[in-house]
């Protein structure tokens, strides 16, 4: 059995309505104590106020019996009390407060006492201190020791405050019950308004799953936690939609490439079987069937290596090379391709050490040079420049062909992606060459960028850290 619910909207009203019940009870029950411990200070400087005016209308009613009745007034003198006109009605025994007072003699009898007074009152006990408080029976009485020995008693009955604290007690309960239950309904809003965003979230992801890539979550706050998750993941499934898009592309490009090669190797086989044939004709069909093998064993090596690029299988371990050296291997691996087109191509000077995989740079530098001699037949030379800044070093490859049109500039990096789709394929090209130029810089923590001006030529940019400088050894002597 679980002790909390496993709902994240339950869970949070459930530690808010607690903490709120703690907080609220505790401020309650902190005010209606220190009320209560006020209205007991108060009453006991009641009591004492009274005390001292009681004992001066005991000494003068007193002398005035002694005055009248030398002899007697032992006897004859005891009587209520004549109090003044703003104490009297304190005392009575129909008044609100009902107080009383009570006298003893030093030997314990009493003298005289109020009309309010509940008797029996119990002598007061006599010790150290001329005055004391003390509560019995519902009351709250105060008594002080006069000079030659008489106890005078003040007291109040503590029903009516109890009764007003009770009264208290219910209103307290009562407001602290509609806080609570105001504050929760409060909390309840703000809770499913806040968790709303994670319902969306939820149902997007859902549909999504369900293979509706095209939706998104719905984001009314963006500055809010989970307006910027919701941000972020409607970032993430855009850049799934479109993966998921560029893949569904991606494979039919593939059968597309494939289906032409085996479409015509069928095509021709079927024909040359089809009757005898001369050996020139036979051997005119394998050689058109060993172009088309030919062209889908490119094709799958190079599919093969975007894919152990994709995966991680690829690992390499960078190395320190010069960038020149390896510009001018890859220059001289594709030197009889421009001889034959009369190209020139012209080199940078000095050396630049970089930090990155020498066989996977000189690949990329030797396809661009072949794509710049192949697509670019009359341009009569291709220039490597070089660029240094403080972390990095830039290789720019420039050919002065006709350039590459804008609207297909920023998607010549995709895969089976042509510019001019025609030529391409009757040259043998299946659109992988500056995908997997892409892949092999960034596998190795570079860039490959490119920059063209429509019937001016294009540039083409390789970006490689460069190598850390050789630490100086610290000798002792």
């Amino acid at each position: 059995m679980k002790l909390f619910p496993q709902s994240l909207r339950w869970t949070l009203q459930l530690w808010h309505g607690l903490l709120l019940f703690l907080v609220v009870t505790g401020l309650l029950a902190a005010f209606y104590s220190v009320e209560r411990e006020q209205a007991w200070i108060r009453l006991d400087r009641q009591l004492q106020r009274w005390s001292p005016r009681i004992s001066d209308a005991f000494h003068q009613q007193r002398a005035r019996a002694f005055n009248s009745s030398p002899d007697s007034w032992k006897t004859n003198w005891l009587q209520e009390l004549d109090l003044q006109a703003d104490l009297a009605p304190f005392f009575e025994p129909e008044g609100d407060t009902k107080a009383y007072y009570a006298i003893w003699d030093p030997r314990g009898n009493i003298l005289t006492f109020s009309a309010s007074a509940p008797f029996p009152i119990p002598f007061p006990r006599r010790d150290r201190s001329s005055s004391r408080f003390r509560t019995r029976d519902n009351h709250r009485e105060f008594h002080h020791i006069l000079p030659e020995g008489t106890t005078v008693l003040v007291g109040l009955p503590l029903a009516p405050h109890e009764t007003r604290f009770q009264s208290l007690g219910l209103k307290l309960i009562g407001i602290g019950t509609s806080v609570l239950a105001l504050s929760l309904l409060g909390g309840w809003w703000i809770i499913s308004r806040s968790l709303r965003p994670i319902a969306h979230i939820s149902s997007t992801a859902q549909a999504i799953s369900q293979g509706k890539l095209q939706e998104r979550i719905p984001i009314k706050v963006t500055e809010s936690e989970l307006g910027q998750l919701s941000q972020t993941l409607n970032d993430t499934f855009r850049q799934l939609e479109n993966a998921f898009a560029q893949q569904v592309r991606f494979t039919g490009d593939a059968s597309h490439e494939l289906r032409t090669p085996i479409s015509i190797i069928r095509s021709k086989t079927q024909l040359t079987l089809s009757r005898d044939r001369s050996v020139a004709e036979y051997r005119e069909a394998l050689e058109l069937c060993q172009r088309n093998a030919e062209r889908m064993g490119d094709l799958v090596e190079s599919l093969l290596e975007l894919a152990r690029i994709d995966s991680g299988e690829a690992r390499i371990t960078p190395t320190n090379f010069d960038l020149i050296q390896v510009a001018k291997a890859a220059r001289e691996l594709v030197l009889p391709l421009a001889n034959e087109s009369e190209i020139k191509i012209q080199l940078p000077q000095g050396s630049c050490a970089v930090l990155g995989v020498p066989g996977w740079t000189q690949q990329v530098i030797s396809n661009l040079l072949i794509n710049a001699i192949r697509y670019c037949p009359g341009s009569h030379s291709i220039t490597m420049t070089l660029e240094e800044n403080k972390a990095t070093a830039a290789l720019h490859v420039v050919d002065a062909g006709p350039g590459i049109p804008p609207e297909d500039l920023e998607h010549i990096f995709e895969r089976f992606f042509r510019v001019d789709k025609a030529r391409a394929r009757n040259q043998g090209g299946s659109g992988l060459g500056l995908a997997i130029c892409k892949a092999l810089m960034e596998a190795q923590n570079g860039a490959i960028k490119a920059k063209s001006e429509w019937g001016k030529g294009s540039q083409f940019t390789l970006r490689l850290p460069l190598c850390d400088p050789p630490r100086e050894e610290k000798t002792t002597s």
